[in-house]
């Protein structure tokens, strides 16, 4: 239950909540993208093997759709309460 009854406040805070989550997933995707490449680097040193680093497709489109709602909240954030 909002404490005031101005829904546009409420809408725009949702757009900082958005713009949180988002960059929450997007800092555990790159953890796990900088730990297979330091893994990837360390095998290939014992193993004398080139390097070959592949991001999955998956991945990729979960950072996309994460920047999108970062760009998404953010506006909300701060032009949420003018929207009419």
């Amino acid at each position: 239950m909002p404490f005031t009854k101005n829904e546009e406040v409420w809408f725009a805070r949702s757009g900082a909540v958005m713009v949180l989550l988002a960059v929450i997933v997007e800092y555990r995707l790159n953890n796990e993208v900088v730990k297979k490449i330091s893994n990837t680097i360390q095998t290939a040193i014992l193993t004398k093997l080139p390097i070959t680093v592949s991001i999955q497709k998956e991945r990729k489109l979960i950072a996309k759709i994460t920047h999108s709602f970062v760009i998404l909240g953010t506006l909300i954030w701060g032009y949420g309460d003018l929207i009419k």
